[in-house]
């Protein structure tokens, strides 16, 4: 059956222009399948506009039809590094490269770059964190004289985007956009606004003379239900941090981005950057650890050392463990340093919780309130929804979240939905990612229940993403989280 939905995410040029488009169709099982998903998911008009750059499965080379059906030079197909082992996938990007196709490769080690044979491929990916702190310079500017475009990915901030630019990369993926810009100076201090009542699209605020959270705290003044959890804007792949000399990157497939960070030596540490925060009484690290040892947990604030955690690790796999925050004054910026204490301990992925999480047990189910979801449209704090409606919303990814880890099981995903439109009308798609993975994609239909069944594999944060149609009014009222196995 077609899938509803396909994801275009801008690539950019150094001066911040769209130069191209990432390109994630639905699950193709052949050239021919992704040559129907190129047609049908509107990629053939946007390919005419700006180049596409999507994944291939090398084994798809060998149909002899492969290729028919897309824009000859303007779907950048891109295979993983394995292919370059592979003589007869290289001879076939070769032919086909001389039709006019054009294919890149996943760069994964420093050694790969001058093994890319230039009459096959004209694209080089690399990770973000990866090319700048593993790729020696005179291997991109053998890269770059060679004539490969560079292709810089899983970009996590504007700080990232400007070492990659010093470094000459010709395109970059576009996720940092939804990072704070530092060059644009200090963020709004939003503390010291109270909430006095909502009226539909029309909110009335208190000026506080000084930073307070009135507004929140009370939350049942406002809200049916008060919240227990307000999902985490910012998380971090502890490999791509800052880290000492002494801490090692290994190799391991159940880690977030399939690197880990081992700290096991004497002033081994990794460092989670800056960023400003107020401080609430609930606010919480999560890490993902693993290992026999500890970790001493340096709370840094406006640049400086202010209280020490111990933690404890005892695992043999990845687990989540929690390091309390320590009051400070205002809205400031806020790290953590994790050192090694003692043992050996691996550290994955990071993120920054406000309230009580934990993944549902076996028959148990979690219920989160639309509302608090990161969403566009309007809120509607009576029934605690998120409200989308055709007169001021457009089309496009409206609501996602809660980006916050589930144990490895299997899970029914239930979305309570709202919508005066008559039976049948398309209101959107919900796509479920954990990671880079997409676990589960179904459309959401006026008068259909809305839900699916996925199988996590990991433990890791999970984002629930809906894309609105644009077509009528919709309101998104729960999400329940079922534990099945």
């Amino acid at each position: 059956m077609r899938e509803p939905y396909y994801f275009f995410r801008p690539i950019l040029a150094a001066d911040l222009s769209w130069a191209a488009l990432d390109w994630q169709p639905a699950a193709a099982t052949g050239s021919a399948e992704l040559a129907r998903c190129f047609a049908e998911s509107g990629a053939t008009p946007l390919s005419d506009l700006l180049p596409l750059v999507t994944p291939l499965d090398p084994a798809w080379l060998e149909d002899a039809a492969f290729g028919d059906g897309f824009n000859s030079g303007r779907v950048i197909f891109m295979l993983p590094a394995a292919s370059l082992e592979d003589p007869q996938i290289i001879e076939r990007c070769q032919q086909l490269r001389g039709q006019g196709h054009r294919f890149g490769v996943d760069v994964d080690s420093a050694e790969l770059i001058r093994r890319v044979p230039v009459a096959a491929f004209d694209y080089l990916r690399l990770d973000a964190a990866f090319a700048r702190q593993d790729i020696p310079v005179a291997e991109l500017k053998y890269a770059r004289h060679a004539g490969f475009h560079k292709i810089a990915t899983r970009i996590d901030a504007y700080e990232m985007f400007d070492a990659l630019s010093d470094k000459s990369f010709d395109w970059y993926d576009s996720h940092f956009l939804t990072t704070r810009n530092p060059h644009f100076g200090k963020e709004p201090n939003l503390t010291r606004l109270k909430l006095l009542k909502q009226d539909g699209p029309v909110w009335a605020f208190r000026i506080l003379d000084a930073p307070g959270f009135q507004g929140l705290e009370n939350t049942a003044d406002h809200f049916s239900k008060p919240w227990k959890v307000f999902f985490p804007a910012r998380q971090w792949e502890l490999e791509r941090c800052p880290r000492s000399e002494s801490c090692a990157l290994q190799a391991d497939e159940n880690a977030s981005a399939r690197v880990y960070a081992l700290l096991a030596y004497t002033n081994a540490s990794v460092e989670i950057p800056p960023e400003r925060f107020a401080f609430r009484p609930t606010l919480r690290w999560l890490l993902r650890a693993r290992g026999q040892g500890a970790l001493d947990c340096v709370q840094i604030v406006n640049g400086q050392p202010c209280s020490t955690n111990g933690l404890s690790i005892s695992a043999t796999n990845w687990t989540w463990y929690a390091v309390p925050t320590s009051a400070y004054p205002g809205f400031a910026p806020v790290g953590l340093a994790l050192h090694h204490a003692k043992g050996a301990v691996d550290l994955d992925f990071a993120l920054l919780l406000d309230g009580d999480w934990s993944s549902p047990a076996k028959g148990q189910q979690v219920e989160l309130p639309g509302a608090i979801f990161f969403h566009a449209g309007m809120t509607d704090l009576t029934h605690a929804a998120a409200v989308f409606r055709v007169r001021y919303d457009g089309a496009g990814i409206s609501f996602y979240g809660p980006k916050l880890p589930l144990e490895a099981g299997d899970y029914q995903v239930a979305v309570e939905i709202a919508s005066s439109a008559a039976s049948g009308t398309e209101l959107g798609a919900l796509n479920l990612d954990q990671s880079d993975v997409t676990l589960a994609v179904t459309p959401v239909i006026a008068g259909q229940a809305a839900r699916m069944r996925v199988h996590s594999a990991r433990n890791l944060p999970i984002n629930l993403v809906f894309v609105y149609s644009g077509k009528a009014d919709v309101a998104l009222h729960r999400v329940i989280f079922s534990r099945i196995e």
